[in-house]
């Protein structure tokens, strides 16, 4: 990844909601957020919130990787995110397991066991096996719902 070439979180979202035929107001309204807040966030006036983003991903549920690197490039201090390239080529699962679970509060770790739950449904859809995985895949779910 090169850091220095990648656009803001707000040109990205600008990207996808034009690319998904949105206005403000049509994303303000499925969203339930005000709709300058939206432009504020685009023309990077305004940070991101959390909450706006789980939204986001919601809504947008086929760009979702490229709104969280957009989100990560947004929120990850620039060492981090050099950090997290050097692993991209690594096998240590139980450090890169440590790294990004540790400094998670609980609600974050269960958005993003939910994210990466969401991303092997698709993949399983898309690799048409879902019905031969559909068993696993509730009991993950099951699992991920009730985490605290």
């Amino acid at each position: 990844m090169n850091i220095e070439n990648k656009k803001n979180f707000g040109e990205i979202l600008k990207e996808v909601r034009i690319k998904n035929g949105d206005s403000f107001r049509t994303l303000a309204d499925k969203i339930n957020i005000v709709f300058s807040y939206i432009d504020k966030v685009e023309k990077g006036i305004r940070p991101i919130n959390k909450e706006m983003f789980s939204r986001l991903l919601n809504v947008y549920p086929l760009d979702k990787k490229k709104l969280m690197v957009a989100y990560t490039f947004e929120v990850f201090p620039e060492n981090a995110i050099k950090d997290l390239d050097l692993l991209k080529d690594s096998n240590d699962y139980e450090f890169i397991y440590k790294f990004l679970f540790e400094n998670l509060s609980a609600e974050e770790k269960k958005n993003l066991l939910k994210n990466m739950y969401d991303r092997l449904e698709v993949d399983c859809y898309k690799n048409g096996t879902y019905e031969k995985n559909k068993e696993k895949l509730n009991l993950i779910k099951s699992k991920i719902d009730k985490l605290k």
